[in-house]
């Protein structure tokens, strides 16, 4: 399993990396990528059930900055354990806070606790592949 998501971190790396790198000649820094996914992703689980366009735009840049953090720190060798820790905290507070509002939604027990379960199983898998 890991292979393959390493795979998929790979091809988002490569097709995302001009863009990211355009941020850091902005200014831009990883804990701050992190920080602009913290903000869409509580945007978008807020408004996925409100408005759904809405919910799943502000879900995608939630993603892309997810995925843009980490692409960064390894592009210029920033890489940190607090930066490392700061980003799998806040991917693991949207994942739920998404089930949360799916549930909110649908009142579906069922998926809600298969995500809930997905996002322990990943989690401990993380923990324990350090």
């Amino acid at each position: 399993m890991y292979s393959s998501l390493r795979k998929v971190k790979f091809v988002l790396d490569e097709f995302f990396r001009p863009f990211f790198l355009f941020l850091n000649n902005l200014g831009f820094k990883p804990i701050h990528l992190t920080l602009l996914s913290f903000l869409f992703g509580l945007l978008g689980a807020f408004y996925f059930n409100s408005n759904r366009v809405y919910g799943i735009v502000l879900l995608f840049f939630w993603f892309l900055f997810d995925v843009g953090d980490g692409m960064l720190a390894r592009a210029t060798k920033t890489e940190s354990k607090f930066g490392v820790w700061i980003d799998f905290f806040v991917d693991r507070i949207i994942l739920v806070l998404i089930l949360y509002r799916y549930y909110e939604f649908t009142h579906a027990v069922l998926p809600v606790a298969a995500g809930l379960f997905l996002v322990l199983v990943l989690t401990l898998g993380e923990i324990l592949r350090k």
